[in-house]
């Protein structure tokens, strides 16, 4: 018997299954188990043992509807591959969480189906959002009695400000004949990919806005797709490629005949949650986009392509990340040859290279754009000219010492919600909610300025409001500064827009981040977090 054995009876390979004390036995007796039984989860880790009974005696409230992101509190076990050469088995997973949590502790087990264990992996990490578990193991098919892998992972997780214990099981089988076979040459991803020549990783994917200087963008969604219920931009991504079969000892190929749709998942991760791709209303469209490619006399080797509709049925996540935080995908999908014969493949960003049935996709930003295009903006010779005017290698003023920072990219876009603050010597700036102003309680996002607080001039002079006040959408600019303009390290630039120090778009994305990050100040369950790692032996159950 092994720790998991309890919750995973639970197992659900449509999807991951939030476990609660809706079940109260089934629920803290298997979480339980994952600490070694209960006298030594109290005796060890009284911090998880009191988040535990918290969850046990409060259930955790429905999802709102309405909410402004279809991102949320997700997990994946990502690429399943298999070295024929070595028999080294890797398993990947992913936590991705909405909101920063305290730690997440995950367990995963790798069974046979004659329930033979292949092995297992725990970790605890703090501080974060996301967390990434990799299972590695030697793994001789032939030394076990099932060719089924059954996967089984565990998270548990405290978000900040919330002392309630979250678990989720997420389980995936995986067949020899589908996922260990090499029925598949090989899976060509045709997108998303890098389309900038001599660029590198990552894919951009920007949303309704466009270039307008060397910016690196591979993808550009635009007009007004906007969700009319809750105002978020809709998501938008390619995806696509051809599966090359390989041919028999007879020289022949077994051709495609169909997807198996109820198999199919698409999900995107930001960091701060996961979103899937909705198929609900269209299966039938999707399934007639995996088509057969002729045979090897013709143009492709047999197989089959696919080119799904950009159109995720969702919304981009409610913040905007730094460019380095990356966005990552996984599809998986079972199919049917000609002969009857299984087939798997995926698409993933997790991998470390394409393998057979697996193609390797490049890792994404999201970019979206945040002044409205009036805006004037201090040049670094005193002059002012309008954000819609500034052209990448401008100098501009950066802050009130004199400091310049050249543009190295300017955006432009549409937004649908605009604030306008006003100062009592006449000063009006118009920006997109989420833009960064310097304020006298630090750099905020404008929809969290108040009246109370301090703007500040080029001068260094602070600023009083006497106004603030919603307008209508309109067309935004904003500015990517230069960040080795100062040599500071600072994550972001700030440039003055109607003299009045504001943050380019870098910072507006790390702004985002850093609130968060700054709810995890004084994590009760840093020792405990220590002591499960020494207890798992680095991770090895």
């Amino acid at each position: 018997m092994t720790a998991l054995d309890a919750l995973r009876s639970r197992r659900n390979l449509d999807d991951s299954v939030m476990l609660d004390a809706s079940d109260l036995a089934f629920y803290r007796d298997g979480v339980l188990a994952l600490y070694g039984g209960e006298d030594e989860a109290r005796e060890r880790f009284p911090q998880l043992y009191r988040a535990l009974q918290e969850a046990c005696e409060n259930l955790p409230a429905p999802n709102r509807l309405g909410e402004p992101t279809d991102f949320v509190d997700g997990a994946l076990i990502d690429a399943v591959t298999w070295n024929r050469e070595d028999n080294r088995l890797t398993v990947r997973a992913v936590t991705s969480l909405v909101e920063p949590a305290y730690f997440i502790d995950e367990h995963m087990e790798v069974r046979t189906g004659a329930g033979e264990i292949v092995g297992g992996f725990a970790q605890s990490t703090t501080d974060t959002c996301h967390s990434e578990l990799v299972f590695e193991t030697d793994f001789d098919p032939a030394e076990f009695s099932s060719t089924v892998l059954e996967i089984d992972y565990v998270s548990n997780w405290v978000t900040a400000g919330n002392r309630r214990l979250n678990t989720m099981l997420t389980s995936k089988d995986a067949h020899e004949e589908a996922y260990l076979s090499t029925r598949v040459k090989a899976v060509h991803v045709l997108s998303p990919v890098k389309r900038v020549q001599g660029k590198a990783a990552p894919i951009n994917i920007c949303y309704n806005r466009f270039p307008l200087g060397e910016e690196d963008v591979d993808y550009l969604y635009q007009g007004k797709v906007f969700d009319p219920y809750n105002g978020q931009q809709r998501l938008f991504a390619p995806v696509s490629a051809w599966v090359e079969f390989e041919l028999d000892e007879q020289g022949r190929q077994d051709s495609f005949k169909r997807i198996d749709i109820t198999t199919f998942k698409l999900k995107m991760d930001c960091q701060n949650g996961i979103s899937r791709y909705e198929i609900r209303g269209r299966e039938t469209n999707v399934e007639h986009h995996f088509v057969a490619q002729p045979d090897a006399a013709k143009t492709y080797a047999s197989g089959f392509s696919f080119d799904l509709d950009p159109d995720w049925k969702a919304n981009v996540p409610s913040r905007r990340w730094p460019a380095r935080d990356r966005v990552d995908m996984l599809m998986e999908v079972k199919f049917e040859h000609e002969s009857g014969d299984p087939g798997t493949i995926e698409l993933t960003t997790m991998a470390d290279r394409s393998q057979a049935n697996v193609g390797k996709v490049d890792w994404m930003n999201l970019l979206w754009g945040c002044l409205r295009k009036d805006t004037r903006v201090l040049m670094a010779d005193g002059s002012q000219r309008p954000v819609e005017s500034v052209r990448v290698g401008d100098l501009v003023q950066r802050d009130a010492q004199g400091g310049v920072a050249a543009v190295s990219d300017v955006v432009r876009g549409f937004e649908e919600n605009l604030v306008a603050f006003s100062t009592v010597d006449g000063r009006q700036l118009v920006c997109s909610r989420n833009h960064p102003l310097v304020t006298s309680e630090g750099t905020l996002p404008a929809e969290q300025v108040r009246g109370n607080c301090r703007l500040y001039g080029p001068g260094g002079e602070a600023l009083v409001l006497n106004g603030i006040w919603d307008v209508p959408g309109d067309e935004v600019y904003n500015l990517c500064l230069d960040e080795a303009a100062d040599g500071s390290g600072r994550e972001g630039g700030t440039f003055f827009a109607e003299n009045i120090l504001v943050g380019d778009n870098n910072m507006q994305a790390f702004l985002a981040w850093g609130q968060s990050k700054e709810a995890l100040a004084d994590n009760p369950f840093l020792a405990e977090c220590e002591e499960k790692n020494r207890r798992w032996n680095g991770g090895r159950s």
